[in-house]
């Protein structure tokens, strides 16, 4: 599941990246490359580790083990995206279209 898909999320992650990178275009291009490396093996690995769970455990335990990541890794985005957004005062504004510039 990408950072920003979480419709409780997706508020945030919209210019987020280029915010907190402003100051340097070579930041910028390292964290869209880590990012997408991110975000490509986890569409990966996710349905994989969700396979082998199903099928060396009950459905049960399957069902158990994945709303349990799935709380788990909720609160640790939240967490961290919380973090982030206190690290990077900038966030807090909304870029206007015509300018560029930050309310």
């Amino acid at each position: 599941m990408p950072l920003c898909w979480s419709p409780l999320l997706s508020f945030w992650c919209q210019n987020w990246d280029a915010v907190v990178s402003s100051r340097a275009v070579c930041v910028s291009i390292d964290l869209n490359a880590v990012t997408r490396s991110l975000d490509l093996a986890c569409k990966i690995l996710s349905p994989a580790m969700a396979g082998l769970i199903m099928t060396y455990a009950s459905l049960l335990v399957s069902a158990i083990v994945i709303a349990a990541w799935n709380v788990f890794s909720l609160v640790a985005e939240y967490s961290i995206l919380s973090h982030v957004y206190r690290l990077v005062p900038a966030l807090a504004f909304k870029q206007t279209p015509a300018t560029g510039q930050y309310l």
